[in-house]
């Protein structure tokens, strides 16, 4: 009869320590908006509304090759890609959030070469810079819990993501074949799946995602002076392992892991045989101030192929309302 008391008991003590530990997960409207990066919802709660805005920057001169070795890019090429996006986030229910992502893309492109005659002893030197900016493709997405969090701070999510053609694509402004505006969009829809898996133990967070990505083609001006060719760009498949921690209550480290492999091209009916993949790794740095959060990363390449081998720049400042 002892044995099957402290049994009852034990049992009572379980059932009392979930059933507390689901009511400590019941904060208030003010404190779920002052959650971290690591310790807020899986998707924003009802009516809860998150306004962000990121800088993105990169300088490209290297690439890796055929051969996965890292070379800097043939006949004096230099280029850098600036990303402005203005995104908002709204959950439409406690397991459903919208996306809109509205980018604006900075272009720009230096290249010059040296030809030698030696008939007349004398080199010429040959440079141009080419430029463009403006509206790139905006996006629409949403972002649902399949397994809803619970108490264990596990949860399954499922995001569809649409980009639209909304960024000029085509090259304008045309004096010569060195002289005018670079395009800024892709020209074409793309449709992205993704499931992610996430699980928080404060003060860790673990997460693995899946997603890929179907793209739909369009027409497009490739060489400038010639006419608009059929394209479809080649489906995309990405791996993301991430293992993110606190280092005190306002400030977080995330480290992501990416597995990027990239489909075959096809132009005007040709199919591009070149094989794309990367591995990259993404270090990140969250600040969190009562509703305001500051994001911080470094994109880096550490294998490819056929694939920009240059890091990337992040900024990212979010408010929740």
């Amino acid at each position: 009869m002892a044995c099957l008391r402290l049994y009852i008991l034990l049992i009572g003590l379980i059932a009392f320590s979930s059933l507390s530990a689901q009511v400590q997960e019941e904060l208030t409207p003010l404190a779920l908006k002052q959650t971290t990066i690591i310790t807020e919802p899986a998707t924003l709660k009802k009516g809860f509304l998150r306004l962000g805005a990121a800088f993105s920057f990169s300088a490209i001169d290297k690439f890796f090759d055929d051969n996965a070795e890292k070379r800097f890019l043939p006949e004096n090429v230099w280029a850098r890609s600036s990303l402005y996006i203005l995104a908002l986030q709204y959950g439409l229910s406690d397991r459903l959030q919208a996306l809109v992502t509205i980018p604006f893309r900075g272009e720009f492109v230096s290249q010059s070469f040296t030809l030698e005659i030696p008939s007349s002893n004398t080199m010429t030197v040959t440079s141009w810079e080419l430029s463009g900016s403006g509206l790139g493709d905006m996006e629409f997405g949403f972002s649902y819990q399949l397994v809803p969090e619970n108490f264990a701070r596990r949860a399954v999510l499922f995001s569809s993501f649409l980009t639209l053609p909304t960024g000029r694509k085509d090259p304008t402004d045309i004096v010569d074949e060195t002289n005018y505006t670079l395009p800024i969009g892709n020209g074409e829809v793309i449709w992205e799946f993704e499931l992610l898996w996430r699980r928080v133990n404060y003060p860790y967070f673990y997460s693995f995602a899946v997603s890929y990505d179907f793209k739909f083609g369009g027409n497009k001006v490739f060489d400038v002076g010639e006419d608009p060719l059929p394209f479809q760009s080649g489906s995309l498949l990405t791996l993301n392992g991430a293992y993110n921690f606190h280092l005190n209550d306002w400030l977080a480290v995330q480290n992501d892991m990416f597995y990027f492999s990239f489909g075959q091209d096809e132009l005007n009916g040709q199919t591009n045989d070149e094989q794309r993949w990367s591995v990259q790794y993404v270090p990140r740095l969250s600040i969190q101030a009562k509703r305001l959060r500051i994001n911080q990363s470094v994109g880096f390449v550490l294998l490819g192929r056929n694939v920009s081998a240059d890091p990337t720049y992040t900024a990212i400042v979010q408010y929740i309302f």
